[in-house]
């Protein structure tokens, strides 16, 4: 029997294959360390009208993070790759190690998303379910 963990990342693996070349990727320098996001899978969700969700891989260089931000619709996080310190809404910080995960609420302030090492990277895949053409992250 598969872990869920297993099965996550079997799964992630195959998207990432199948679309290879069609991602789309932005690299930002936070505090002078790269943070590349990259779209793996975007799909209209049949069954709710005007929504769909969006997959996106989010490579932090060792110590980098984002800056303060919110999503307009829920977010999915979970951690592929190292540790994550993640600060959402009034709840403290928190850190999570790979194959955790945790649920952000529609126009949450996500005020820490960083790398937790200062020496290895780290990978956070993130699930939105989102309108269609709706920008997925706001600076804040």
């Amino acid at each position: 029997m598969l872990s869920r963990r297993t099965a996550l990342q079997t799964v992630l693996g195959t998207i990432a294959a199948v679309l290879g070349g069609r991602a789309r990727t932005a690299t930002a320098q936070i505090s002078g360390r790269p943070v590349t996001s990259t779209e793996i899978l975007r799909h209209d969700l049949p069954n709710v009208t005007g929504k769909q969700v969006v997959i996106v891989s989010i490579e932090y260089a060792p110590g980098a993070g984002s800056p303060r931000h919110r999503h307009p619709g829920p977010a999915f996080g979970y951690v592929a790759r190292g540790t994550i310190v993640s600060e959402i809404g009034t709840a403290p910080p928190t850190t999570y190690t790979e194959g955790e995960t945790w649920y952000e609420p529609p126009e949450s302030v996500h005020s820490i998303s960083r790398n937790a090492s200062g020496t290895e990277p780290a990978r956070l895949i993130v699930f939105f379910v989102a309108d269609r053409k709706e920008v997925l992250t706001v600076p804040i």
